[in-house]
């Protein structure tokens, strides 16, 4: 397989797209009409191969809130008071064909979401990448530097996980107020 190429959809997916999982396939079936919304962004995942182009997968981006008094250090530490509201960049779900499961597309997928997340902070206060993880790929997703928080209110069969956004640098910078 060639490079992967990542583009927000522009039509409904493939009917015929299976990534093994029931929810996750029939979430994707609304993917378009919540994309028109606004409501979330879905992605292709896809590459060139001789015979064309190939649907790999898709992934689905929204927005979260979360109350900082729900999560743990370090993301509970720094607040003067104000703001009290953290705000994520939330993957929905993550679809690899079923067919190509074993063959590294989700972490690749995962590799890039995570880099597009790093940068969108550079023009949004977004300070951390969550997903709802299934049970089964909580592990996984551990690998790839995110941490378990809780069950999902909003979606009980699964787990909120988290990577934080925050660069190095600017934790160096809160590290020196703590010495005031």
């Amino acid at each position: 397989m060639g490079q992967l190429d990542f583009k927000k959809i522009t039509g409904s997916i493939d009917k015929n797209f299976s990534c093994g999982n029931a929810s996750i396939d029939h979430m994707l079936q609304s993917a378009w009409f919540l994309t028109c919304l606004n409501r979330c962004y879905t992605y292709e995942i896809s590459t060139v191969t001789k015979q064309g182009k190939k649907i790999l997968g898709y992934y689905m981006l929204t927005f979260r809130h979360f109350n900082q008094n729900e999560l743990k250090a370090p993301l509970d530490e720094y607040s003067d008071g104000q703001y009290t509201d953290i705000y994520a960049m939330h993957i929905e779900c993550i679809a690899i064909d079923e067919k190509l499961h074993g063959h590294k597309f989700g972490s690749a997928a995962m590799q890039h979401i995570i880099m597009s997340a790093e940068k969108a902070t550079e023009i949004c206060p977004i300070r951390i990448l969550s997903l709802s993880a299934l049970d089964d790929l909580e592990k996984w997703y551990g690998e790839l530097g995110f941490k378990k928080l809780d069950r999902d209110s909003l979606n009980p069969q699964t787990i909120v996980m988290y990577r934080d956004l925050l660069t190095e640098d600017k934790q160096l910078i809160l590290e020196q107020f703590d010495e005031f």
